[in-house]
């Protein structure tokens, strides 16, 4: 049997960094002592799975797996599945007493928990609950927070967004990610402003990709981004353009997702990737082929963001005719403002007639000062809402 001493495994340890380890497993964000990511076992939230750079130990917060702080040879052996002598071995250790090593065991594919009828079962329960919910009285929050991200009723109601409690008691927007009538994921955006994690999916989820059931397979161009209001964003503001759009969340997509992204763009002329982290980029680029076209936000304005400022429009015919439009504000994209503070205010509110008498030709620094002032609105009655 090999034997390794405590000098030994210390520079094992040193020799490899946890954060260089964990950040070929996920793509890591974050910087100096705390990164984060989604955890590498359980394949699930945004940033439960965390290293200390400091300690050289990581640990993810909900992963039954992970439930103490492993170091780099604990982690190895965790996702490998060996033992702690292969661990040491396929990390570069040489013990006293040389044996046979073996070659770590990779680890077993993730079981499709979702694929069963009782989650499916479950999924779908919550789902029309949350719909139902967003709509009714009980969604007053939900809906306040998908008015001022800019995202519309017929929007919501189109990609069945709703307004529920995912697994630990907290309120979110539900996004279901489905592939056919099956439901592969069911994500919880969280509307607190505090909430430390953003977002955390119903258990035994799998994401492969956000916005399936809503792609267009008759027009020749697919937008692929990161984040699911981003594509939301995309779709109400560009849909008549000729795009179709996917997401694929926001952490590195997984060998189905890319199969899937590999799969999906060979069905369209023209593919555009929308992703600002250089990893995700990279791998979406690698799976679509070399018809893949890569775009990063302007400015670092994310499609949501443009989407808030009324700018998304016009970004999107520029990307499609291959031009840099000045981001400013369109007629539409006022008039979409105009129906988000009708919908917010109460009946006996009546907004400013200088707000709602723009037209074609409408100077765009007027229409620049008609939106700041609608934002305003909207975000003083959205205000007023959630303190009554």
């Amino acid at each position: 049997m090999s034997i390794y001493t405590p000098a030994q495994i210390e520079e094992i340890r040193r020799n490899n960094p946890i954060e260089e380890y964990a950040g070929r497993l996920v793509h890591l964000k974050g910087r100096g002592k705390e990164l984060y990511g989604p955890c590498p076992l359980c394949n699930d939230g945004e940033d439960r799975f965390h290293v200390n750079v400091q300690t050289q130990h990581a640990s993810c917060r909900l992963c039954h797996n992970m439930q103490e702080w492993l170091d780099v040879i604990g982690l190895y052996q965790a996702v490998n599945g060996c033992s702690f002598l292969e661990a040491c071995a396929a990390l570069g250790g040489h013990p006293n007493m040389p044996a046979t090593v073996l070659e770590p065991r990779k680890a077993a594919e993730r079981p499709q928990i979702w694929r069963s009828d009782a989650w499916q079962a479950d999924a779908r329960a919550r789902i029309s609950d949350a719909i139902q919910r967003l709509d009714s009285d009980a969604g007053k929050v939900g809906r306040d927070y998908l008015l001022k991200r800019g995202i519309q009723p017929e929007t919501w109601r189109a990609w069945s967004l709703g307004y529920g409690r995912d697994e630990y008691g907290q309120w979110g927007i539900t996004l279901p990610w489905m592939v056919g009538n099956l439901c592969t994921m069911l994500n919880y955006r969280r509307v607190a402003t505090h909430a430390k994690v953003k977002c955390l999916a119903k258990g035994d989820s799998e994401r492969i990709l956000y916005g399936v059931q809503m792609l267009d397979m008759s027009v020749r161009g697919l937008v692929i981004v990161e984040g699911e209001l981003n594509a939301v964003s995309i779709w109400q503001a560009a849909r008549d353009l000729g795009l179709s759009v996917v997401s694929i969340g926001s952490q590195t997509p997984s060998d189905r997702t890319k199969e899937a992204i590999r799969k999906l763009a060979a069905k369209f002329a023209r593919v555009i990737v929308w992703c600002d982290e250089a990893g995700n980029a990279q791998a979406v680029m690698q799976a679509v082929g070399p018809h893949a076209e890569g775009r990063q936000s302007p400015r670092g304005l994310e499609a949501n963001d443009l989407l808030q400022q009324g700018l998304l429009r016009a970004f999107m015919e520029g990307v499609i005719h291959g031009t840099r439009p000045p981001l400013t504000q369109t007629v539409e994209t006022v008039r979409g403002l105009v129906r988000n503070a009708l919908f917010v205010t109460p009946a006996d509110y009546l907004i400013p007639p200088d707000l709602i008498t723009f037209h074609e030709e409408t100077p765009a620094t007027e229409l620049e000062q008609i939106a700041q002032r609608l934002r305003a609105i909207i975000d003083m009655h959205i205000t007023r809402r959630a303190a009554a």
